[in-house]
């Protein structure tokens, strides 16, 4: 049997034309690329627009999804064509097998309703305005010195300062659209609908200058990335998680100076979405674990062997519809040891979007060798990003997450306070106003330096018409940048201590 390879597919072995039982063609086929997903991760009505989609990998055009766009430029942005072949993988009967192992399967079973929220009063919520009447809040900071936070505004590639109040201070153009900021560093995406252009930079505030300075160009839209000294040289360098579209890739850039850096590419797959230093040896030498969203979902660890040389190990896989967002490090159950928390709720790249029963966050006991052992789920439709930290003082890590799609039949719980309540046990708590947008980004720090932890809340406009907004307290004239919410728990100690 011939063997074909294109693009970034495995070798796929070309198969008799009886051999059409699709389970089996689709372990053969599908596997080849990322974990197989089964017919029950999507709705029944879901499939076909994907398989249309995944159809174009094996040379078929079935939805004429790039007969239906003129312009090659604009192909090459919104699909992958230079991944797919000329012609069909598969024969017109195998590829029918495939599509109807999922078309005819049923599809997933109804979602059920988020569970009940008990209300929240932790915190005191106040609306944060920009003069776009639809803004994207792509990054929120709050400033370590307790004088305020920060705010970008990705369609006027812009860095606002707010004092503790949420009040403007002040404006200054950036040199790009920023989703993450290290100190005086800017990581800057360049474009935040997917796209397969390198527009993405890292920008330094340098002592003695005026402005943000480019130090590295041509990045595959970097969404995070870690600092640290990965070669041990008495340089930090940077870990970039170069998520792309279908194209990407993790790039070390090693610092040869204040401005000059040298990419040293650690994987070529797209999707990467989030860094965590780990140290698990005695070397000194910084290892990373990697949160990889697209089609091979998962986490890796990159074992640092010196010389910025980085073995590759698979922790955890999961099917390409997951969704993976956010990831963090924290004893979430207080017995000394850092738990890993993982945030999956990305829905943007299929229509409705279908509801899905395995959104929201997963709570993971790290093992030696090292193993990911999950310990608990907490469910939370369209998950984006989570907040560890002890918010209502008691000593013990409680949780706040966001989403980007939430539940329509709960809107308000686009924000969700997770109470440790010790042993692992979780208290959902909500109020209206998580329902006033589509919350993107998110923020913990003290904002007013009274010494408890605030939240703020990132608004991302960029799907109007899936906005649920509270009648109640939504301004009628503009929507909210983001949400300021101001813990009270000083407050109340306060009042305690003067009765």
């Amino acid at each position: 049997m011939a063997a074909l390879t294109v693009g970034f597919f495995a070798t796929i072995e070309a198969v008799s034309e009886d051999q059409t039982d699709g389970a089996q063609l689709v372990r053969q086929h599908c596997g080849s690329c990322h974990a197989v997903p089964m017919p029950d991760v999507l709705p029944n009505d879901t499939w076909p627009y994907l398989l249309d989609l995944m159809g174009l990998y094996f040379g078929y055009d079935d939805g004429r999804l790039l007969a239906s766009i003129p312009g090659e430029n604009v192909r090459r942005q919104l699909f992958d064509v230079d991944r797919y072949p000329d012609q069909p993988l598969l024969t017109r009967d195998e590829w029918v097998s495939i599509r109807d192992y999922y078309e005819s399967s049923g599809g997933s079973d109804p979602v059920s309703p988020p569970p009940d929220g008990k209300p929240l009063t932790l915190f005191e919520p106040s609306m944060v305005f920009f003069d776009d009447p639809a803004p994207v809040t792509s990054l929120v900071q709050i400033d370590p010195s307790g004088t305020g936070f920060f705010l970008a505004d990705a369609r006027g590639q812009t860095l606002h300062t707010f004092d503790t109040r949420g009040q403007l201070v002040s404006s200054k153009s950036v040199p790009g659209i920023p989703v993450q900021m290290n100190m005086n560093q800017l990581i800057l995406i360049g474009s935040l609908p997917p796209s397969n252009a390198a527009l993405g930079a890292i920008a330094e505030w340098l002592p003695g200058e005026h402005d943000w300075q480019l130090v590295t160009k041509k990045m595959h839209r970097p969404v995070h990335a870690v600092n640290a000294d990965f070669d041990l040289d008495g340089d930090e360098d940077i870990l970039a998680c170069e998520f792309g579209h279908y194209v990407g890739r993790i790039g070390l850039y090693e610092r040869k100076n204040k401005t000059d850096f040298e990419l040293h590419v650690i994987s070529t797959e797209p999707g990467a979405v989030a860094a965590r230093l780990l140290d698990r040896g005695d070397d000194k030498l910084p290892d990373v674990l990697v949160l990889n969203a697209q089609a091979r979902e998962g986490i890796v660890l990159l074992r640092n062997r010196g010389n910025l040389q980085f073995d590759r190990e698979v922790l955890l896989v999961k099917h390409p519809g997951f969704g993976y967002t956010d990831m963090h490090m924290m004893d979430l159950d207080g017995d000394g040891t850092d738990e890993l928390l993982t945030v999956n709720g990305d829905n943007g790249d299929l229509p409705g979007p279908p509801l899905k029963a395995y959104h929201g966050l997963r709570i993971y006991k790290m093992l030696p060798g090292p193993m990911l052992e999950e310990q608990l789920f907490l469910p939370l439709q369209g998950a984006f990003r989570a907040a560890p930290g002890d918010f209502d003082g008691d000593g013990d890590i409680d949780i706040a997450a966001i989403s980007f799609f939430p539940d329509p039949r709960s809107p308000e719980q686009g924000f969700v306070y997770f109470e440790n309540k010790g042993d692992l046990n979780f208290s959902r708590k909500i109020f209206a106003e998580g329902s006033l947008a589509p919350w993107m980004t998110m923020g913990a720090g003290d904002v007013d330096n009274d010494g408890d932890l605030d939240l703020v809340l990132g608004s991302g406009f960029v799907r109007p018409q899936q906005t649920n907004r509270s009648s109640a307290s939504a301004d009628s004239r503009r929507l909210p940048a983001a949400l300021l919410l101001r813990n009270k728990t000083m407050q109340h100690s306060s009042l305690q201590q003067e009765d």
